[in-house]
């Protein structure tokens, strides 16, 4: 499926979340599927400070601290992407998961059969829709950030800055490395400090571009080069 992908596992209680883990584990390796697996004993521990890493969830909707529902809200503030699979004993309590934009549900208790088959389903949506998108390490973990809403990176004391609609996110990379791993026309390299993303590109005035309502640079080298890129992948002048 490409870039890796990130499935969290939220369960409170230990026996089911062990036969979740081994079930997810098992369908990974028969369909030769990538993947970090990370596990959550609570709706809280993945609620609070959720950044939007991962592409699958499975979420218990009955759990002591947190309910399933109420952190499938909170996730969905932050995330309108990942998709959301609910496990749980009632079916009653699974249809109001709809609500927060869940994709299916699982009844308890489960069995490998029907667990394969909604994962069948989730990653084929996920193929289906997934996103070009990069990992980078920053300085608080990984995070997988989409093109889409990355507005510029910068260079600031030797760390590349990216800027983008979650907030800034800090790492140790050269802007020709990133420029390597973005391979995408979208971004350009308007400046020795600055790798932008045209799509957020309002106007130009002189040698400064205006990104998302920020003053970019624009050395006068590479004003043609801009122009050029910018007709090609708009099909006009700014």
């Amino acid at each position: 499926m490409g870039q890796l992908l990130r499935i969290a596992v939220v369960e409170d209680e230990e026996n089911e979340r062990n036969q979740i883990l081994q079930y997810l584990g098992r369908y990974l390796k028969e369909n030769q599927i990538e993947a970090e697996v990370v596990s959550y004993t609570d709706g809280m521990q993945i609620a609070d400070d959720y950044e939007g890493k991962y592409d699958l969830i499975f979420l218990d909707i009955q759990m002591r601290h947190m309910d399933g529902l109420t952190a499938a809200r909170r996730i969905r503030e932050r995330d309108e992407e990942v998709v959301l699979i609910f496990i749980t004993n009632l079916a009653q309590y699974a249809i109001k998961g709809y609500s927060v934009g869940a994709m299916n549900f699982i009844l308890k208790p489960l069995n490998y059969v029907t667990f394969a088959e909604e994962c069948r389903s989730a990653f084929r949506h996920l193929e289906r829709n997934r996103k070009k998108a990069i990992l980078i390490n920053t300085e608080d973990g990984l995070a997988r950030l989409y093109y889409d809403e990355i507005y510029y990176i910068e260079m600031r004391n030797r760390k590349a800055c990216f800027c983008t609609r979650r907030g800034e996110y800090q790492l140790r990379e050269t802007l020709t490395n990133l420029e390597e791993k973005l391979s995408d026309r979208r971004f350009f390299r308007c400046h020795s400090g600055f790798l932008v993303n045209l799509f957020y590109v309002e106007r130009v005035a002189g040698n400064t571009l205006f990104v998302n309502g920020s003053p970019i640079p624009l050395s006068r080298a590479n004003k043609r080069d801009f122009e050029d890129r910018y007709e090609e992948v708009f099909g006009g002048e700014i």
